[in-house]
């Protein structure tokens, strides 16, 4: 009986006793909220933030509905609050994002939000706090964590991607009920604070990723908790050795040291006690030696990454084989040697992520891993640089259907291009560049492949690669002329199609592609046999940023729409046949002018990171920069100071450049091209361009490379381009130039070849060896007698125009008179062509008189 009434009060109590959240609680909230307005970063609208937390004189508000509010089901306590990102100054749906793929996250204002913890303590029964993302600075005096010491409860406190310092550890450190801690892109700073988190004995997970920790790892003290099942201190600064005593992180289930300065060899010692390792991820570090034995006892291990480092000595097949649970494996980038084989994979079922010996072996079997002939799962295959011979393998399409990234590029295949026939909608990224193709690209290759270049649109690996100077499609550019929804369908960002041998010309079809289908940013079809015109409607793809034509038998007039092209920052128009003039209107196009966002409050900047697997980042994800490899870039490559020079990353996005060498225009250069000032390289050379070097040219203050050789160019050097002060490449070898030589400055650089072919008694001063002293006195006429005549008439044009202008004065002067009867000058041109016949008679006369006489006497 009394058990029925025992349990009827326990049901009434869960039924009726709480309509809604504790009153405590909800004015806890709604001081946290006021907190916000009066005081949050950048102070913003609370209301329209947390629409929900509302204060009613009636108390009738449950606030367990509000956003970001989470309370138990049972005894109506809140249990969780998601207060990240709170003043919304990031868009959250990509912070899972940054947390994945961000190498670094820089706040450019000074703003901290200074954090009131006393706000918390009325959520006695909290669990879990995320305050991420919201530029919290450090707590009010006397109003930090360890206020909350009394919290029994409190198990995951998440303060990533603020700017947090050393200061906070020791506030933390109270609150020992902590399981999992996470203070990741943060402004921590200084030696790893073992002895402060030893006295959390209940962590589980420890995220100090992305911060500024150095010096050496010492584990002591901390290392005597037991509990702690994930660790990661990857991108920090620490450079020294992994210490031996991590082996007493006895219970670790994930380690990352990854992009650090850590050296010396792995710890055998310590490394064979962490049986129960599942991650194990030390990449992009200075690590050497051979790999301890005991790997192969790590059976529970699914995610091994040793890339980037200089691991060295044999690969045993056999420890890979007995690591039958690996999903995730990248060994690339190391300095192994022998012979390996892929054999050891066969029986690895799990495997989703193969990253296998990218650039490392010395010895490699050279044909397709047989193993993959029994993979169904992979999401992520890496087989670059490893020499493997045979066809395309279009099977491997075929057989994963999940497959998402493939490369296999810099390797020996041979043939045709051909993919299965089925539909993939899975693979968005592939790279089969620097091979042995040849043939014709499928016409329908858009078609079987739609999603290449559509999963992300806003980093730099929304491309296609399927040429390089190793590979020879003869006729592929005719494909994407006839089907243009090759293109539309990629809504491709970057295509390469240079070093080929493609032909034909630019068809309207393919431009329609590039402006309808896709982003295009990047465009390089340099080095090709293509012909004929450039389309003015190409001026209309307004996404472009690189322009690549160079190399080609282009001819025709430099299209003006060109002009539209403002955020075109690198142009090359080399080695073409291109006639006419250069189009002023170049100067509305941007050359690497980038337009200043004050109002942005952070700079987010990618890194090269792969699929990740495991605990530290729980689950299957691809991150943003998951497809671009430890060295795989969208690369360009420009002729600049006299050499060819390969730009990507960073280098490339604050390059510009403009070249138009090696084509035969004419006329002067536009004075409008001084406006480009931030143009880095200007290559005007090998044309027939005449007048003088634009004045205006003082204005190009970013200007490292200016070469403007080999054409017909006259006057002087302007003296203000002394002002160019990063010139380090400049030449104006082959022209009529005059005058005296600027010498000051960048000037006093160069030498005598970067004004070669000049007139020697016209262009004087250092680095010639011709003073300028005397260039106003007359030299002696043997030594300025010229080779030729300074002047060149041409007599088809002289003759016909002095006769012409002559018979036409004449007729001229006769009609003037013949129609003025009464004109003064009638009058006097009569007079005196009448005294003119008198004075020729009279003449005539005496002459006849005088010689008769002579005659007859």
């Amino acid at each position: 009986m009394y058990l029925v009434l025992l349990c009827y009060l326990i049901t009434l109590v869960q039924i009726h006793g709480h309509r809604g959240c504790f009153n405590e609680e909800r004015m806890g909230l709604l001081q946290f909220k006021e907190f916000v307005r009066t005081s949050g970063p950048g102070a913003a609208d609370a209301d329209r933030l947390l629409p929900s937390w509302v204060d009613d004189s009636q108390s009738t508000s449950d606030c367990c509905g509000w956003e970001r509010v989470t309370c138990d089901s049972t005894t109506g306590h809140v249990i969780e609050l998601s207060l990240h990102n709170i003043n919304q100054l990031y868009n959250y749906s990509h912070y899972y994002e940054f947390s994945l793929g961000m190498e670094f996250f820089y706040y450019l204002d000074d703003k901290n939000w200074l954090l009131n913890v006393s706000i918390f303590q009325a959520f006695k029964e909290l669990r879990s706090l995320n305050l991420s993302l919201n530029e919290i600075g450090g707590c009010i005096e006397n109003e930090g964590f360890e206020s909350l010491s009394r919290w029994k409860r409190l198990e995951t406190l998440d303060l990533g991607f603020n700017k947090l310092n050393m200061s906070i550890i020791q506030s933390l450190s109270a609150i020992t009920s902590l399981k999992n801690l996470i203070l990741s892109n943060n402004f921590l700073e200084g030696s790893f604070p073992a002895k402060e988190l030893s006295a959390l004995e209940n962590l589980e997970t420890l995220n100090l990723t992305s911060n500024q920790l150095s010096g050496s790892l010492s584990l002591q003290g901390f290392a005597a908790s037991g509990r702690l099942e994930i660790l990661d201190l990857s991108r920090n600064m620490f450079v020294t050795v992994i210490p031996p005593y991590i082996g007493r992180l006895t219970s670790l289930k994930a380690l990352s040291l990854s992009r650090n300065g850590f050296y010396g060899s792995l710890p055998s010692e310590g490394l064979c006690k962490l049986e129960k390792l599942e991650e194990f991820d030390v990449s992009s570090n200075y690590l050497e030696g051979i790999l301890p034995s005991c790997i192969n006892n790590l059976t529970s291990l699914r995610l091994l990454d040793l890339s980037l480092n200089e691991f060295s000595g044999n690969i045993s097949s056999s420890w890979i084989a007995s690591l039958k649970s690996l999903q995730y494996i990248d060994l690339g980038y190391n300095k192994f040697e022998g012979l390996f084989s892929f054999s050891s994979l066969a029986n690895h079922s799990q495997l989703q992520v193969v990253l296998m010996l990218s650039n490392c072996l010395k010895k490699l079997s050279t044909e397709i891993p047989e193993f993959l002939f029994h993979q169904h799962n992979l999401r992520l295959a890496d087989l670059s640089h490893n020499k493997l011979k045979g066809r395309f393998p279009g099977w491997l399409l075929e057989n994963n259907t999940r497959l998402e990234y493939l490369n296999l590029r810099d390797n020996s295949f041979l043939g045709s291009f051909h993919l299965p026939p089925r539909l993939n909608l899975s693979i968005s990224w592939m790279d089969v560049s620097a091979n042995q193709f040849d043939g014709q690209l499928q016409e329908n290759i858009g078609n079987l492949l739609p999603n290449i270049g559509l999963v992300w649109k806003w980093v730099q690996f929304d491309w296609i690669r399927f040429w390089s100077s190793n590979q020879e499609f003869r006729t592929p550019y005719v494909s994407f002329c006839r089907r243009p929804e090759i293109l539309v369908a990629w809504d491709l960002e970057f295509l390469d199609g240079s070093n080929n041998h493609l032909s034909g010309s630019i068809s309207k079809a393919f431009i329609d592609a590039l402006i309808n289908g896709s982003n295009i940013v990047t465009l390089d079809i340099g080095e090709n046999n293509l012909s004929g015109s450039i389309p003015s409607i190409l001026g209309a793809v307004f996404t472009l940023s690189v322009l690549l034509l160079n190399g080609n038998s282009f001819g025709g007039l430099i299209p003006a729409q060109l002009c539209r092209l403002t955020r075109v920052s690198i142009m090359d128009l080399s080695n073409n046949s291109f006639s006419g003039s250069i189009p002023r209107c170049f100067h509305n196009i941007t050359f690497g002018e980038t337009e200043n966002y004050n109002d942005q409050s952070y700079i987010v900047y990618p890194e090269a990171n792969y699929m990740r697997v495991g605990l530290i980042v729980e689950g299957f994800q691809i991150s943003n920069s998951a497809f671009t490899s430890a060295n795989e870039e969208e690369e360009v490559q420009f002729v600049t100071k006299h050499k060819t020079s390969s730009y990507k990353g960073l280098p490339l996005q604050y390059m510009s450049g403009l070249d138009l060498s090696a084509n035969n225009l004419t006329g002067p250069i536009p004075h409008e091209l001084g406006m480009l000032a931030s143009l880095h390289a200007l290559n005007l050379s090998r044309n027939q361009l005449t007048g003088s070097i634009p004045n205006t040219f003082s204005n190009l203050t970013q200007l490292e490379s200016m070469d403007l050789s080999h054409n017909n160019l006259s006057g002087e050097i302007p003296s203000a381009l002394n002002g160019l002060n990063f010139l380090e490449v400049f030449t104006v070898a082959y022209n009529n130039l005059s005058g005296r030589i600027p010498d000051t400055k960048q000037f006093g650089t160069f030498d005598e070849r970067s004004y070669e072919g000049n007139p020697l008694l016209v262009l004087c001063g250092p680095p010639l060896k011709k003073s300028c002293n005397n260039v106003g006195a007359q030299p002696p006429p043997s030594a300025t007698k010229p080779d030729g005549k300074w002047y060149k008439v041409d007599l088809v044009v002289f003759f016909p125009s002095f006769f012409v202008a002559y018979f036409m004065f004449f007729l001229g002067a006769v009609a003037f008179l013949y129609f003025n009867p009464y004109c003064y000058w009638q009058r006097r041109c009569f007079d005196l062509t009448e005294d003119f016949m008198y004075s020729c008679y009279y003449f005539v006369v005496d002459t006849l008189r005088k010689l008769s006489n002579r005659l007859y006497n």
